[in-house]
């Protein structure tokens, strides 16, 4: 039976790099702003219930339309 070892983490390994290249050249850092737009359109929220403190109480929740935007900055 082979006894169970923990497995290096991933900080330890050593980067593989060409003879005489540096970690810059091989792999440059990207500075930037990564926008990425989100639509979404809901179709009977709450499956049919309704609005308690909307202006007419009892009627059932409109579909709705939610854009969103998410950005990711890289430094």
């Amino acid at each position: 039976m082979i006894p169970w070892q923990k497995p290096p983490s991933k900080r330890s390994r050593p980067i593989l790099l060409p003879h005489n290249a540096s970690r810059s050249d091989t792999r440059p850092e990207q500075f930037g702003l990564d926008p990425a737009a989100n639509f979404q359109f809901f179709f009977r929220p709450g499956g049919g219930a309704t609005d308690p403190l909307g202006a007419n109480p009892g009627k059932l929740l409109r579909d709705a339309a939610v854009f969103g935007l998410r950005t990711v900055l890289k430094f």
